[in-house]
């Protein structure tokens, strides 16, 4: 156990220098000033952004604590439910905290777009042979591929599922909910002497699936994604998932929600070369910044207009500002899809569907929002650790049709899906 917690405490020490040695990217030449991108997407929204995903990655140590701390109470037999809610209840204050402190989006706007440099030569690397297995301040690499280690907690799941029921028990009977949680890429590509982390990923996801209620929509990513392993469906150097594996879960969202959907190729592809993400700043490994990868983004090419709030703000009348896309034309992943972590984005269509989505989400629900574009005409986007009002009225004032929670395993599985109950009973 101490193990543990002395890996989270060098994982934070280790960021510090890591955030440290981030620099800004000043040129903005590849991005025309004809694209509204360019001269509206603002530098300090881009920093915070990047310490989005820095706290992220705390409250992914933090949830592995507390399913470590849970393991030893129940192999123990002594006070097994209790001591699993109270290590819960300390990380999901934790995590908490820090995102109202750190991750808040700055409002400012009219700024030129800065881009952080994740694979900075003067920043110091752990240096690794290539091709190898091992583990770098907590992240796994196999080969040139970095992996966050999933574990997560069945209880948690389980709990997770009885809050998204709740949360439709309180809508209308017209109103379709969906469950919609993302593996983590360690639950496809851990190596053989890892295979642990494929079975916790099997274990996990069969049990959000067999304890989701039955008025709730299951949407199986882990089943739909593992049809396309040999696909670039996850970065090897980022840890959220790429725009092609948000693409084929929302594909299936689609289905089950008997909406029209755009194929990829009516989609604008664009490919960032030379990406190196956020798994190098956590690990420091030499592997990972030897080893750049392409990062490829997708951007709607129908018409509509999305209305962001970055602080604050929860009248969807009264936005901050307002954009024609929500893919915006950046090297960085925090920035690339809506602009970053917003409290809220709505975007308004031309399709006359007659359905209107609201989005629940972590930051994993940011790539998968663009490709429900063209199958309603509005859609509401929704972060459940920024957001301080009541969610249920949220979805009644915007005469929501269908309500989707999009989050990653590690919030499914960890705590932070506690945040669920919180905006499903805020005042």
């Amino acid at each position: 156990m101490k193990k543990i917690y002395l890996l989270a405490l060098s994982t934070i020490l280790l960021f510090s220098t890591a955030c440290a040695s981030i620099e800004s990217e000043n040129d903005i030449s590849e991005i025309s000033k004809n694209e509204s991108e360019s001269s509206e997407y603002t530098a300090s929204q881009e920093a915070s952004d990047e310490e989005s995903s820095i706290v992220e990655f705390f409250e992914s140590v933090e949830s592995i604590i507390s399913t470590e701390e849970s393991t030893v109470s129940e192999n123990s037999e002594l006070g097994n439910n209790e001591s699993e809610t109270e290590s819960e209840t300390d990380a999901d204050s934790t995590s908490e905290s820090k995102t109202e402190t750190e991750s808040k989006p700055d409002n400012t706007q009219d700024s030129s777009i800065s881009e952080p440099e994740t694979n900075d030569s003067s920043s110091a690397s752990t240096v690794e042979p290539d091709g190898k297995v091992f583990v770098s301040n907590g992240i796994l690499i196999a080969g040139t591929r970095g992996m966050e280690q999933y574990y997560g907690s069945e209880t948690s799941g389980t709990q997770y599922s009885a809050y998204v029921s709740a949360f439709k028990n309180d809508l209308a009977d017209n109103v379709n909910v969906y469950s919609i949680v993302v593996p983590h890429a360690s639950c496809y590509y851990a190596p053989e002497e890892y295979s642990n982390l494929l079975t916790r990923g099997q274990v996990n996801f069969n049990n959000l699936k067999n304890t989701t209620a039955s008025n709730v929509n299951y949407v199986d990513v882990y089943a739909t994604l593992a049809n396309h392993v040999d696909e670039d469906i996850y970065p090897r150097t980022e840890h959220h998932w790429n725009a092609l594996g948000a693409y084929y879960a929302a594909e299936e969202f689609a289905k089950m929600a008997n909406v029209s959907f755009d194929g990829l190729e009516t989609y604008e592809k664009i490919v960032k070369e030379g990406f190196v993400g956020s798994l190098y700043a956590f690990s420091k490994s030499s592997v990972l910044s030897s080893n750049p990868e392409d990062f490829t983004i997708y951007k709607p090419t129908r018409e509509y207009t999305a209305y962001f709030c970055n602080e604050g703000n929860y009248d969807f009348e009264k936005y901050n500002y307002s954009r024609d896309t929500v893919v915006f034309n950046v090297k960085s992943y925090a920035g690339a899809f809506l602009g970053g972590d917003s409290v809220w984005v709505k975007i308004v269509t031309g399709n006359n569907t007659g359905r209107k989505l609201v989005i629940f989400k972590d930051s994993y629900g940011n790539a998968f929002a663009p490709f429900t574009i063209g199958s309603f005409d509005e859609i509401y986007v929704v972060d459940i650790r920024n957001y301080r009002r009541n969610g249920i009225k949220l979805c009644e004032d915007v005469g929501a049709t269908d309500v989707a929670f999009v989050v990653s395993g590690f919030t499914a599985t960890g705590s932070v899906y506690k945040n669920i109950e919180r905006i499903r009973t805020a005042y």
